[in-house]
């Protein structure tokens, strides 16, 4: 992942980079090559996903490189914090690979759409699914977990007026597939697929595989750094 937003970044001449969920910070926070880089997670012991414990909670934090700012706050906390100081910050690339369920990536890229610079851009990861079993939640122990990300993407599609271009790019890093979306808010190319184009949607993994290509945007990685070096 860290290989394709440090393109980004070089494509774009970005300064600015906000990641939102670590984790272990040497699979990509650790390798973004920016400027200002800030990096959220409370690495708390409750989430759906990890089994934290305090050793390697603070193994991962020790591990974060002194250069970057690091925030150990829920998502929803860091962003309450900027309010209430009224800060004037901005991040030209945001990644948001936090908590994958819809109601609470539906509340990342609210706000990262409140901080993204006006030529900024926002990349979510996870997005869809292989198959019914990584969208269950909780996961199974042990077992690979997109949840519900793709269907915070898919809304946008359908529901928003807003100016948005969005893309999805499918690719290979090492052994396994990932999948992310990008979110350029401040320019509109790409029409969205209108809730009204479906009788009654209802967002189900059924659903995302009858029109995955039509919810999600799906170009190739030439494509899109081809567009956004336009």
């Amino acid at each position: 992942m860290h290989t394709f937003l440090n393109q980004i970044i070089a494509a774009k001449g970005y300064k600015s980079y906000l990641e939102i969920g670590v984790d272990d910070p040497k699979n990509t926070f650790n390798h973004i090559r920016v400027d200002r880089k800030t990096g959220v997670d409370p690495y708390e012991d409750s989430t759906q996903c990890h089994a934290w414990n305090e050793t390697n909670r603070k193994a991962f934090i020790n591990q974060i490189v002194p250069t970057a700012t690091f925030y150990q706050l829920t998502s929803d906390d860091f962003f309450k914090y900027l309010d209430e100081r009224k800060a004037k910050v901005s991040f030209d690339l945001i990644y948001i690979d936090g908590l994958h369920l819809e109601e609470q990536v539906d509340k990342d890229i609210a706000n990262a759409l409140r901080f993204v610079s006006p030529h900024g851009m926002i990349v979510l990861d996870d997005v869809p699914p292989a198959n019914e079993y990584e969208e269950k939640t909780p996961p199974d122990p042990g077992q690979p977990w997109r949840g519900t990300v793709w269907r915070s993407f898919a809304k946008l599609r359908m529901e928003s007026d807003d100016m948005f271009w969005e893309f999805n790019k499918h690719g290979l890093y090492t052994i396994k597939s990932i999948f992310k979306s990008i979110i350029l808010p401040h320019r509109q190319q790409t029409p969205a697929y209108r809730n009204a184009d479906f009788p009654n949607p209802v967002l189900s993994f059924e659903f995302l595989k009858a029109y995955e290509d039509e919810l999600l945007n799906n170009i190739s990685q030439d494509e899109f750094f081809k567009i956004i070096g336009e």
